[in-house]
């Protein structure tokens, strides 16, 4: 599924993430997404090794229809844009949030540079 027709270059996508995560805490999102069956997934993306892919279904439920409309609301797309984008880019901003295995403080949060991330070639055919 190519999401840059949804997404552009996919900086809003980034930017809201980024924004979930300063609001509601890391901890937060990983949590919704290991209650809703995705441990095995977040647990590789905050360890070494290769980043194990998640739903987008997982991603919506985790995230909650409230949560889910209020981000496609903000950037003029679908929930399910908005799961199906989320879910591509999650597992790659927190492998980078969390080199150490350990959930950020707002320092480090602060100083990481997520701005290498190659965002078209994310959010294309997948």
């Amino acid at each position: 599924m190519d999401l840059r027709d949804a997404f552009g270059d996919g900086t809003g996508l980034l930017d809201q993430v980024v924004a979930l995560i300063r609001r509601d805490g890391l901890m937060d999102l990983i949590g919704g997404l290991n209650q809703v069956g995705a441990d095995d997934q977040t647990t590789s993306w905050m360890g070494p090794g290769a980043n194990e892919p998640v739903s987008a279904d997982r991603v919506r439920d985790a995230l909650g229809p409230t949560r889910s409309q209020e981000i496609a609301t903000a950037l003029g797309v679908s929930t399910d844009d908005v799961a199906a984008g989320m879910a591509r880019l999650l597992p790659l901003v927190v492998d980078r949030l969390t080199p150490d295995g350990t959930y950020p403080d707002d320092e480090r949060l602060d100083s990481t540079d997520l701005s290498d991330i190659d965002l078209v070639a994310l959010l294309g055919p997948g």
